[in-house]
C-alpha cells in the first residue's frame, strides 16, 4: 500500500470520484421502488407517514439502526465508498491522499449522495424493526406464513429470538401511528440483542444494495482490480441481492417493486438524457430498455451489455439486436472507459492535451474540458442548463424547421466513419434534430448548442 503506483491509484480513483458521481444521486432514485419490493407497499407508506406525522419518533427509530451499524452515512460514507470500490477505511499514508480523503468525503455531501444512503437506510431500517416485531409475534403465536418464516430464518434468526423480541418489545417498546418502535438501547441481554441488531443491518444493506466483500470476485481486492472494478459494484452486488431473491420469491411484493423499479429507471434515465443534451427513449420499448438499464434489476448483465455495446459501436448486443441502437458509433474514451473508468478519464485528458499542443481547440475541446470540473454534471446545475437549452430552442423552432446542409461531417458517426449529412430537420416543439445522411441513414439528435448548429 505504501508503493508510488498504489498511491497513484487511490488518488486516480478519488480523482474520478469528483468528475463522475455529481447525477449519482439522481440516478439513485429507483431506490425507492427497491424498498417496496423487500418490504412491501403497505408497511412502508406506515413508515412514510410516520416521518410526516411524528418525525422526533422516527428520529428515535433511526438511532436503533446506527446503533445496528447501518444508516451511518452522514458520518463515515460507507454505503458511496462501497459503491465506488474504495473500501470503507481507505488506506490515505501520504499528505496528497489524505488531502484528497477530505475532499472526497466532503464531495458525497455536495452532491447530496450520502445524506440520500443515510435517509434511504434509515428509512428502511425502521420498516425492517417494524415487520420484524410483526414476524416475532406471528411466529410466537403460532400462526406465521410460509413466507413469514423464510424471512425470519434467512435474517439468522430463530424461535428462541422471536420470542425474546416479543418480551423486550412488550417491555420496552412502544407503537406510534401503526409503527412498532423497539427501543433497543434498553433492552436486556447484549449478546442475543447483537444478533438482532446484526439482522436489521443485514436485511437494510440488501434492501439498499451495499456490495459486501462476499459481493465481489477475488481479484477486486487488488488495488489493479478495484481500477476496474471502479462503479461496477453496484451492478455486481445487484445480481445476488436483487435479481437472485427477486426469482426465488415471486410474490406481489417483488412484482410492484420491479415495476416501480423499473418505470423510475426509464423516468430518471430519460431526464438525464436531457441533462446531458442526449436523445433518450423514442418509444415505450426503449423506455423499458433504458428502465432496466438504469434500476439495475437485471445486475451485472446489463453492465456486460452495455461494454459490449461500446466497444462495438453499437452493433452488438441487446439494443442492436432489437433494434434501438443509437446510429452511431462510440468514442475512444467511452470504450475504455467501460473497461476502466480511469482509463477514460486518462484518454479524455490526453486528447485535451494533443489539441491543446497541436492549436486544434474546438468546441468539443471544451467539452472535455468542462467535464473535469466536479460541479459540471450535478443535477441542479444541469436542470438550470436544461431551461436555458429549451428556450433557445422554442427561438429556432420559430425562425426555422429545415435546415439544407452541403458537407458537414460528424466524427464518431457509425464506426467511427465520417458521412456526409443531406440535411438536418429541427423537430417542432422539441430540443432534437433529425440528421440524415448520404446513405440514407438517419439519428434523432439532442443539439448540443444552438450557436454551432447555426455557424
Amino acid at each position: 500500500p505504501y508503493a508510488i503506483t498504489s498511491r497513484a491509484a487511490r488518488l486516480a480513483m478519488d480523482f474520478n470520484n469528483f468528475i463522475s458521481l455529481n447525477a449519482a444521486t439522481f440516478a439513485s432514485l429507483a431506490d425507492t421502488g427497491r424498498v417496496i419490493m423487500t418490504q412491501g407497499l403497505t408497511d412502508t407508506f406506515k413508515v412514510l407517514r410516520l416521518q410526516i406525522k411524528d418525525y422526533k419518533t422516527w428520529k428515535g427509530t433511526v438511532k436503533d439502526t446506527q446503533l445496528s451499524g447501518t444508516a451511518l452515512d452522514l458520518h463515515l460514507h460507507s454505503t458511496v465508498l462501497q459503491l465506488t470500490g474504495m473500501q470503507n477505511l481507505p488506506p490515505r499514508f501520504s499528505k496528497a491522499e489524505r488531502t484528497t480523503g477530505w475532499l472526497t468525503n466532503a464531495y458525497f455531501m455536495f452532491n447530496l449522495l450520502s445524506p440520500w444512503n443515510h435517509f434511504m437506510k434509515s428509512t428502511t431500517g425502521t420498516i425492517v424493526q417494524h415487520k420484524m416485531v410483526g414476524d416475532a409475534l406471528s411466529i410466537v403465536k403460532g400462526t406465521a406464513t410460509k413466507n413469514i418464516s423464510q424471512r425470519f430464518k434467512k435474517a439468522g434468526l430463530n424461535s428462541a429470538d422471536a420470542k425474546y423480541i416479543v418480551d423486550q418489545w412488550s417491555k420496552h417498546g412502544d407503537t406510534v401511528q401503526g409503527v412498532r418502535i423497539l427501543n433497543t438501547q434498553l433492552w436486556d441481554n447484549p449478546s442475543r440483542l447483537r444478533n438482532i441488531r446484526a439482522a436489521v443491518a443485514k436485511d437494510v444493506d440488501t434492501t439498499i444494495v451495499t456490495p459486501s466483500a462476499a459481493d465481489m470476485p477475488l481479484w477486486t481486492h487488488n488495488q489493479w482490480g478495484r481500477l476496474v472494478a471502479q462503479y461496477k459494484s453496484f451492478s455486481i452486488a445487484a445480481a445476488n441481492k436483487v435479481l437472485i431473491p427477486g426469482v426465488q420469491f415471486k410474490d406481489a411484493h417483488q412484482l410492484m417493486g420491479l415495476l416501480t423499479m423499473v418505470y423510475l429507471g426509464g423516468t430518471i434515465s430519460n431526464l438525464r438524457a436531457d441533462m446531458n443534451k442526449a436523445p433518450g427513449s423514442q418509444n415505450i420499448a426503449e423506455f423499458v430498455v433504458d428502465g432496466i438499464d438504469q434500476s439495475g434489476v437485471l445486475g451485472w448483465f446489463c453492465q456486460a451489455n452495455n461494454m459490449l455495446e461500446a466497444i462495438s459501436d453499437n452493433e452488438i448486443g441487446f439494443r442492436p439486436m432489437t433494434g434501438q441502437a443509437p446510429p452511431y458509433g462510440t468514442s475512444t474514451s467511452w470504450k475504455l472507459g467501460q473497461i476502466a473508468p480511469v482509463l477514460g478519464t486518462g484518454t479524455k485528458a490526453a486528447q485535451v492535451l494533443e489539441d491543446v499542443v497541436l492549436g486544434d481547440m474546438d468546441y468539443h475541446t471544451y467539452r472535455k474540458i468542462k467535464s473535469f470540473s466536479p460541479i459540471h454534471k450535478h443535477f441542479l446545475v444541469r436542470l438550470g442548463e436544461l431551461g436555458r437549452q429549451k428556450e433557445n430552442l422554442k427561438k429556432v423552432n420559430e425562425q426555422t424547421d429545415t435546415a439544407p446542409v452541403d458537407a458537414i461531417k460528424i466524427p464518431n458517426f457509425t464506426k467511427n466513419r465520417q458521412r456526409k449529412v443531406k440535411s438536418i430537420k429541427i423537430l417542432p416543439n422539441t430540443n432534437k434534430i433529425q440528421i440524415n445522411l448520404d446513405n440514407g441513414k438517419k439519428g434523432i439528435f439532442t443539439m448540443d448548442n444552438v450557436k454551432s448548429l447555426k455557424k
